[in-house]
């Protein structure tokens, strides 16, 4: 049994969040960083552990849910190899902050390779109504990086076998 399932959409620059208890969406934010702070710098990965757990307080995950970052080889996307890099030292990170299990999934394997507007649509109409309203009552972040905590959201509904591609 899961108390509490913290699922994460990683970005050195704004990750996303959702907090799930007894399998319902609780909470969601956005951490983000600085545009001057390096990504390729443990002060930086230290930062966002450090308000992520400021952010989790006492609820205590038994499950951390990541998406895991992978480079886009023969996609025509462009992969930046220190982004990469940052993100997965930031995956590091966070997943050995918490005594609990983690279970890293990439993109493909939670969502598929829909376009991120097609994601986003498929995360919110797998929504509850009363998680629909706890997203729209407890995001804490600007309209253009609501898709960051989507993604966090999609991670955790994957998590909880309630997300299909």
């Amino acid at each position: 049994m899961i108390d509490y399932l913290l699922s994460i959409d990683p970005s050195v620059r704004a990750t996303g969040c959702a907090l799930w208890k007894d399998g319902q969406l609780v909470d969601v934010a956005i951490i983000r960083t600085q545009a001057t702070q390096p990504t390729l710098a443990p002060a930086t990965w230290r930062y966002i552990t450090h308000q992520m757990h400021l952010w989790v307080g006492v609820r205590a995950p038994s499950l951390m849910a990541s998406e895991r970052p992978v480079h886009h080889k023969g996609s025509g996307r462009k992969s930046d190899p220190e982004t990469l890099l940052a993100l997965a030292m930031l995956v590091g990170a966070l997943a050995t902050s918490y005594p609990c299990h983690t279970q890293l999934k990439t993109k493909a394997q939670w969502a598929g390779t829909a376009p991120k507007e097609i994601v986003c649509q498929r995360v919110l109409a797998r929504l509850t109504p009363a998680e629909a309203q706890t997203l729209h009552d407890t995001y804490n972040g600007p309209p253009h990086l609501l898709h960051n905590v989507l993604d966090a959201v999609g991670v955790g509904l994957h998590a909880l076998g309630r997300m299909r591609k």
